[in-house]
């Protein structure tokens, strides 16, 4: 696979599949990869561990989608951009592990798994959309989408910003585009094509 990975990241609400659905739209040299419901069919997403063993099991149904995910990537285009990607599963894992205070101890074992079997799934370069979480909590009001509900609980959201703003801490080289995600949709769209080098 020879393609430049981007992935769209963020908290809930802040408008990741807007943005790929609107580079798709542009009709772009570009592979889009829906996010990981559109691929999982019947299956269930694993419920919020309780305990090492749950969190860490979990990371293989992510690896088993991304794999189907990444069938859809041929040779004809510039670059792929993602809805999410294993970076989402790993910020979830450092905010499982900061709201129980270390107890579920999942972060680093679940990085090193994709560093060292599956590296192919980690991107080279995140767009990290910006929102607070105050606007989480506005953008969600009248939504009828069933969440788990970990995802907008305060405390969670802010372990997965902190991993977002420090992605370079874990992944250093890992290229970093930090977008307002308040922006009108026009003003992001254009920032994300000139980051995926198409203007």
């Amino acid at each position: 696979m020879h393609q430049e990975i981007f992935t769209i990241e963020g908290i809930v609400h802040a408008g990741k599949t807007t943005v790929l659905d609107n580079v798709r739209r542009a009709g772009l040299a570009i592979i889009c990869i829906d996010e990981y419901t559109r691929y999982r069919g019947t299956e269930p997403f694993p419920e919020h561990p309780t305990t090492l063993e749950e969190a860490l099991h979990a990371n293989q149904f992510f690896v088993d989608l991304d794999t189907r995910r990444f069938t859809d990537i041929h040779d004809m285009a510039k670059a792929v951009l993602l809805d999410r990607s294993c970076l989402s599963v790993l910020a979830y894992h450092y905010a499982t592990e900061g709201i129980t205070h270390g107890e579920i101890a999942c972060f680093e074992p679940s990085v090193r798994l994709y560093r060292e079997h599956f590296p192919q799934y980690i991107p080279h370069a995140m767009l990290y959309l910006e929102i607070t979480l105050s606007e989480l909590t506005r953008r969600h009001e009248g939504d009828t989408t069933v969440y788990k509900s970990v995802l907008l609980e305060e405390e969670f959201n802010r372990h997965l910003t902190y991993f977002y703003e420090n992605a370079q801490l874990f992944f250093p080289e890992l290229e970093v585009h930090r977008i307002d995600g308040t922006l009108p949709a026009g003003e992001i769209l254009q920032a994300v094509i000139r980051i995926l080098g198409f203007a």
